[in-house]
């Protein structure tokens, strides 16, 4: 499974948009968008919560269910000086019992993240 994951500095209160993408070597498919808080303890730990609702297509891979999919995540995350972070993530996506049947997925991933600005900024030079 690859995941590409956009997140927002705009702020809506405490909660960042953000919108994203995975697919899996047998052909599913996940696009979504929702909000994420992050939760910082110390300057070094982040703890991100996320709830997210997107279009599924099960490709060769496991049936959800229904198109539409409710996804849920908690990632714990290191920050680095650069803003960048390494950490884990957990998830669950399921319909929530709109389709005909149910099963939902977890998944653990382990993820980077590096800040959008910066990159942009490399490429402008």
């Amino acid at each position: 499974m690859g995941d590409l994951e956009y997140r927002s500095d705009y702020k809506l209160w405490i909660f960042k948009p953000m919108a994203g993408f995975f697919a899996t070597a047998r052909g599913a498919s996940y696009v979504y968008s929702g909000f994420a808080v992050d939760l910082f303890f110390g300057d070094r730990i982040v703890v991100t919560p996320s709830e997210a609702i997107g279009a599924y297509n099960h490709g060769n891979d496991a049936h959800l269910g229904a198109v539409p999919e409710f996804r849920s995540s908690l990632e714990i995350a290191y920050r680095f000086d650069d803003r960048s972070r390494l950490g884990v993530m957990f998830h669950h996506i399921s319909n929530a019992g709109i389709g005909a049947h149910n099963p939902g997925s977890e998944s653990a991933l382990m993820t980077y993240s590096y800040p959008f600005n910066k990159i942009t900024a490399l490429i402008g030079q």
